[in-house]
């Protein structure tokens, strides 16, 4: 029993050996380990203690000499020190070194989708996405740098326009020198500079070359420059006295053309009387019942007879013009086949009234019953089939 009771006793612990490298490693990573470990909490349980002596890898022991269950995932490799961790850019161990990348061997950006633009047609449109997107981007600078200079060139157009408005109407004279507009321009801007800035003498010879070029009358520019009223020019006199004349002498010419316009006028008017009159008989004649629904389709068909040089009459054009107006074209085809089968109907029953009226009346003496060649009964018979037919 005694024994039983007695206290069990603790191994005795082997003398430590002298320190090694690896207890030089073991004592880094506990350190890390220490550093990295999270804050203790104020729970009951008993945090472990690691012996100076016990060796990595072991499980620790409590207090109590039991061993300390493990809870949760295992701890992350540790850290290793600065002096043992591999360089950047240094490949993992068993794999080959790789060079870094130069930095101009990143990947290219890649350039936005463009639309095509909206000056092209829609079927070279269609082969915008198959063109490589440099050729894109070069065709949108393009387009950008024309519309910039059109919009540019449009004040230099208008001021162009402008200057053709205002020498349109001198255009003939201008033509008549044998020279273009800036020609014409230009000598009339080195005139004005010679009358404002020349000499006496260039203003003098300029005033005479106009005098004769443009055929200035010396005795009317003598008044003019004198104050008084210039004398009246021959031949503006001359000409108004042959327009005189000329009037006199046309003047029986003119009356006879005014006769026959008048003679013209008034035959016109009859024959649109004329007809105006033979169109409205036309219209209220009961056999044309539908003149107020054709008549603007046979103003047409005259028209166009007219145009053509040919005549036709108003019965052809109602005719054809009910054949262009498919209501009243259904309505007259439908009483065109009544009026069929009534005909049909009544030559039918005529047959019959002439059938049974030979066949009551008695047959003469000594005649032999029922002839074979009986020309009334055969032409009977035939009107007969001939009403079943139709």
């Amino acid at each position: 029993m005694s024994e039983e009771n007695a206290p069990v006793e603790a191994p005795e612990t082997p003398p430590s050996a002298p320190e090694t490298s690896r207890d030089d490693v073991a004592r880094a990573f506990e350190e890390v380990e220490s550093r990295e470990a999270p804050p203790p909490d104020n729970k009951a349980t008993p945090s472990p203690v690691r012996a100076p002596d016990v060796p990595p890898g072991e499980r620790l022991r409590g207090s109590d000499g039991r061993f300390i269950a493990q809870e949760g995932a295992p701890k992350p490799a540790p850290t290793p020190p600065a002096a043992t961790r591999p360089a950047a850019g240094a490949a993992p161990l068993g794999q080959p070194a790789q060079a870094p990348k130069p930095n101009g061997a990143a990947a290219a950006p890649e350039l936005p989708a463009l639309r095509a633009p909206a000056s092209w047609r829609p079927g070279p449109r269609e082969y915008w996405g198959k063109l490589p997107a440099e050729v894109q981007q070069e065709v949108v600078r393009r387009e950008v740098e024309v519309a910039r200079a059109m919009q540019d060139s449009a004040r230099h157009r208008e001021a162009i326009g402008h200057v053709q408005s205002v020498l349109a109407p001198f255009a003939q004279n201008i033509a008549a020198t044998g020279g273009d507009a800036l020609g014409a321009m230009q000598q009339l801007f080195q005139a004005d500079h010679t009358l404002r800035h020349g000499s006496v003498a260039e203003k003098a010879q300029l005033a005479a070359s106009i005098i004769r070029n443009y055929g200035v009358d010396l005795h009317a520019l003598d008044a003019t420059l004198a104050g008084q009223q210039p004398p009246n020019d021959p031949n503006a006199q001359l000409a108004a006295q042959l327009r005189r004349e000329m009037a006199q002498q046309l003047q029986p010419l003119m009356s006879y053309f005014g006769q026959v316009q008048g003679r013209r006028q008034e035959a016109m008017n009859q024959i649109n009387e004329s007809a105006a009159g033979e169109v409205e008989a036309f219209g209220q004649d009961a056999a044309h019942e539908f003149f107020d629904h054709v008549r603007n389709e046979m103003a047409d068909i005259m028209d166009l007879h007219t145009a053509r040089g040919q005549t036709i009459s108003l019965q052809d054009a109602y005719d054809r013009a009910i054949n262009f107006h498919p209501q009243v074209r259904e309505v007259v085809a439908k009483r065109a086949e009544q009026e069929r089968a009534n005909a049909a109907a009544a030559a039918a029953q005529r047959a019959r009234r002439t059938a049974a009226s030979i066949s009551s009346s008695p047959a003469p003496a000594g005649a032999a019953p029922g002839p074979v060649h009986d020309d009334r009964r055969a032409a009977i018979e035939a009107a007969w089939n001939d009403a079943e037919q139709h």
